[in-house]
């Protein structure tokens, strides 16, 4: 058999829900991780969040925003973030593009869904901190800097060994995306059939 591909005899594709690459996998390699991976070899190029430049700006009427900005962190706890951020059509919109259109729209947000009248060439990703922030005022949370800045860690691989150890041990793909930047089923809707049958929520 010359081709590999011939040579397996089945494909597991593992499902999860509602999180990024970067939050489960993007400090995969990073050097400063513990000795639970350091004999395991790299001959592939990785695209984390280790050894890059990557935040998110904190608005003005934000309390906290003297920071400016919250730069990519490792999560302590499991429970990060604390509370549950938006993942409705609309929020991933405000995160994508860091655009609440119109200004004086709250969430729930509604149409036009904080999607920009044109889209770029590439997304800005700098809406994570607005939208996070946005969503604990609405849900009565705690819009303070401690709180909020969460948003921005990601899961170091002593905190998610299992997934760690699967990524080093088969093939790991990173460059992967969601069909509908939204909730749960028109994803699994998209996974199974190819089409969420323009539904945008669950």
């Amino acid at each position: 058999m010359n081709d590999n591909l011939q040579k397996s005899d089945h494909i597991v594709v593992p499902v999860m829900e509602n999180r990024s690459f970067d939050n489960m996998l993007g400090w995969l390699y990073d050097p400063q991780n513990n000795a639970l991976f350091d004999k395991v070899p790299r001959n592939q190029p990785f695209d984390g969040v280790s050894g890059k430049n990557l935040s998110n700006p904190i608005p003005e009427k934000v309390p906290g925003s003297e920071h400016k900005t919250i730069p990519v962190g490792k999560a302590v706890a499991l429970n990060t973030p604390p509370f549950n951020p938006g993942e409705t059509y609309s929020h991933i919109n405000t995160q994508l593009f860091g655009t609440i259109i119109p200004p004086e729209n709250k969430p729930p947000f509604r149409s036009p869904y904080n999607l920009p009248p044109e889209l770029p060439e590439t997304y800005p990703m700098n809406g994570f901190v607005l939208d996070f922030a946005e969503n604990l005022r609405y849900n009565k949370q705690p819009v303070r800097y401690e709180n909020y800045k969460t948003i921005m860690d990601c899961f170091t691989p002593d905190r998610v060994p299992v997934i760690s150890r699967l990524a080093h041990s088969y093939a790991v793909c990173d460059r992967w995306f969601c069909s509908v930047p939204t909730q749960t089923f028109p994803n699994r809707s998209f996974f199974h059939a190819a089409t969420s049958s323009g539904f945008l929520s669950n």
